[in-house]
């Protein structure tokens, strides 16, 4: 079955080298600007390993030192017998360190409450911008998220890769054309070896019969060979 449907390719000239050129160097940009994302994200990362390694260390040095101070006393006590005045000296030097230790808590919880942490107040600053409050980009306090910033740069950068995607684009469709048409003269070949063979089976059971096989315009279908010359 033949109908009048058919398909044209795109005339596509070749690719500029100063494009070629400003597409590699802006993929460049985008893959070291990758890269430097997942290097700050693994320092960050290992970063708080350490912190975390670091604070079981130094609570396993503290329940170590737990666990040996009671032997060392009991020793002490053992071996050294002390006065009654000693022993109220020594009581009242224990009360005095837990005074200062509750001391010490209580001016960190201070200190917590009067400071704040620069990181936080970003946040902060952060969500006053982005969420909850449509600012009119009229207003004078209005600010351009980052993400939503456009420079002469960032324009020129998006319109050189949508060249370079289009020019993508239709290459890929001829491609596809191209071997289309390939396996189109292939399928021709392949039903022409066929129709051989049943017009031998014809001749040898006396039943002929007309076969159609499908032709190629080459006109259409090849316009390279247009400017071909032959004698």
């Amino acid at each position: 079955m033949q109908t009048d449907a058919f398909v044209t390719t795109f005339r596509v000239p070749k690719m500029q080298e100063t494009l070629t050129n400003n597409i590699n160097k802006f993929k460049e940009i985008l893959e070291s600007e990758i890269l430097a994302k997942e290097e700050n994200e693994a320092s960050e990362n290992e970063g708080g390993a350490n912190v975390d390694e670091n604070n079981e260390g130094d609570g396993k040095a503290k329940e170590k030192n737990k666990s040996i101070a009671p032997g060392v006393t009991q020793q002490n006590s053992s071996t050294v017998h002390k006065t009654e005045a000693e022993k109220r000296r020594e009581q009242r030097k224990i009360e005095r360190e837990i005074r200062n230790k509750k001391m010490d808590k209580l001016k960190q919880k201070e200190v917590m409450q009067n400071t704040q942490d620069p990181n936080e107040l970003a946040k902060i600053a952060e969500a006053k911008k982005s969420y909850g409050q449509y600012k009119l980009k009229m207003d004078e306090d209005y600010e351009v998220p980052e993400h939503e910033q456009v420079d002469f740069n960032k324009k020129r950068q998006q319109m050189i890769l949508l060249e370079g995607s289009i020019h993508k684009l239709k290459n890929d469709f001829n491609i596809r054309i191209s071997n289309l048409r390939v396996r189109k003269q292939e399928n021709i070949n392949e039903i022409k070896e066929k129709q051989e063979r049943l017009r031998f089976i014809n001749e040898e059971l006396g039943t002929p019969e007309e076969l159609t096989l499908p032709t190629i315009n080459e006109k259409v279908e090849y316009p390279e060979k247009f400017f071909n010359v032959s004698d």
